[in-house]
């Protein structure tokens, strides 16, 4: 069972957040909070652990038949940021 979550540069969460998800019961906050991104990264986590073992990808971002499609890596990542990407997979 998963009873934390950690996320960081993903959709609204910038800074590295952790939540204690256990016993959880509801999600409540202000709108554009990052309510549904937390519930979407923990579908995203779980259509990636699902896939078979062979499958080439790290992570699924899902598509038009999935229980989230998140689009691209561009359009997951917070404010879109590619330079971010880039500058990880430089070591910057």
């Amino acid at each position: 069972m998963i009873t934390e979550l950690g996320i960081k540069n993903i959709k609204s969460w910038k800074d590295p957040e952790k939540f204690q998800i256990a016993p959880l019961t509801g999600f409540f906050g202000a709108n554009s909070s990052g309510k549904t991104s937390i519930l979407q990264t923990l579908l995203m986590l779980k259509q990636t652990v699902e896939q078979p073992w062979n499958w080439e990808g790290l992570i699924d971002f899902g598509d038009d038949n999935s229980q989230v499609y998140l689009g691209s890596f561009e359009d997951l990542i917070y404010q879109h940021n590619a330079e971010m990407k880039r500058k990880k997979e430089q070591g910057l």
